[in-house]
């Protein structure tokens, strides 16, 4: 007995360990010097250690977990037979056991360790309520500068009403300024809407990663797998964090009609938005992997936000039309032809029938598969930011089979 005690307390070396049995009596404990103490206390009074556990939530004696004086308790019963099983089968010896105790084993995390173990998650949470906070604010400046401009074209419009009562020349001078006014309105309620949307879906990946792993580090017990987890939270957090700055980039593009272009590391850009799906960052590729060869070329000047955004509808798409009997994926290609940059992406997902839709593939709210939910503006978005910076996309597909985009810069 004492070389299995010895075992035990050598094993559970993270927290306060006790082996008690069903009167909550400390068999052993690594908080104790002395073993089977009560047994010994009962004839002597020089004894000052507690050998008895006066916890409310260990005496039913039974599996189970919970909080109690700001510590983590959990309590185990002990099978002594499977050990002395083990002992037999070690040493060639048969033991004739007479009676089995029902001892359990406990476990106490103190509230200082629990800390340890959470306080990055708290943080974490800080840190995303604090950025949810700046992209509601950025939305609603969005917002409430279109609503502005609408009330400042209204009352210019009002204005010229007025005017046209000076004569037909004024009235034709007038007709062409609000007709110009209305394309730029037109345009502005498009990249609003183009705005809503791309926020909506470059967010719904990382907060939604976020809530599983929350939901998994809840339901988890063994302190090891929910320390694994951590890091996976922070690497969330950051993507959110880098979402808030490209928000301010594209605000730029709309107040200001730029696009700013940079050099840009390609497979760093997927490394990081792989990141955002819970599919690539628990599985490690297992359901759905991300591939890249980027032999050829790797680098490109582009703007960040647009390549960003292109290539999140490409993998966000991959993964919700992949198929359920193969181990699914996406590759991004780079090569050169006719001296131009050309990448390749395919998937080997659902497909779309070229037949039926090949002319549509690219037009505003198009769906191909009706049971999947969708607004059908991801390949329309892409198409429209390639093009804005002078490249050039086409498609090719076979249902069943999946995929292939060309992208010519």
């Amino acid at each position: 007995m004492t070389r299995i005690f010895n075992q035990l307390k050598e094993k559970i070396t993270d927290s306060d360990f006790y082996l008690i049995d069903p009167d909550l009596n400390i068999v052993t404990s690594n908080r104790t010097s002395v073993d089977l103490g009560y047994e010994i206390s009962r004839f002597t009074d020089t004894i000052s250690e507690n050998y008895k556990l006066n916890i409310e939530g260990l005496k039913p004696h039974r599996d189970t977990t919970f909080m109690e004086n700001g510590s983590m308790w959990t309590l185990e019963k002990l099978d002594l037979k499977e050990i002395l099983d083990t002992e037999i089968a070690a040493y060639g010896r048969s033991f004739k056991v007479y009676t089995l105790t029902d001892w359990a084993i406990v476990q106490e995390i103190s509230s200082e360790k629990l800390n340890d173990k959470f306080g990055l998650l708290y943080r974490n949470f800080t840190i995303f309520n604090f950025f949810g906070i700046i992209a509601s604010i950025l939305i609603a400046y969005g917002l409430v500068r279109s609503k502005m401009r609408r009330q400042q074209f209204y009352v210019q419009l009002e204005a010229k009403n007025k005017s046209l009562l000076a004569g037909k020349a004024q009235l034709e001078l007038n007709n062409i300024q609000i007709n110009e006014i209305n394309e730029r309105l037109q345009i502005r309620n498009k990249q609003l809407e183009e705005f809503n949307y791309v926020v909506s879906h470059n967010l719904r990946g990382p907060v939604t990663s976020m809530s599983v792993i929350v939901d998994m580090i809840k339901k988890e017990d063994e302190p090891q797998k929910i320390k694994s987890l951590i890091p996976k939270l922070d690497q969330i957090s950051k993507n959110i964090a880098n979402l808030t700055e490209d928000i301010k980039e594209y605000i730029t593009i709309l107040d200001q009609n730029e696009i700013a272009l940079e050099v840009i590391a390609i497979p760093h850009l997927i490394d990081t938005i792989k990141n955002e799906f819970i599919e690539t960052l628990l599985d490690d590729g297992k359901d759905f992997s991300v591939i890249y060869h980027l032999e050829e070329w790797d680098t490109l000047e582009f703007s960040k936000f647009y390549l960003k955004s292109i290539f999140q509808n490409f993998i966000s798409n991959a993964i919700k039309y992949r198929r359920d009997d193969v181990a699914s994926h996406i590759i991004f290609e780079s090569r050169y032809e006719d001296d131009k940059k050309v990448l390749y992406v395919k998937d080997n997902g659902l497909g779309i029938n070229m037949e039926h839709h090949g002319n549509s593939i690219f037009k505003l709210y198009k769906r191909f598969h009706r049971n999947i939910s969708g607004k059908g503006m991801g390949l329309f978005l892409i198409k429209s930011q390639l093009e804005a910076l002078n490249a050039k996309i086409s498609v090719e597909s076979k249902v069943g089979e999946g995929t292939s985009f060309k992208i010519k810069f």
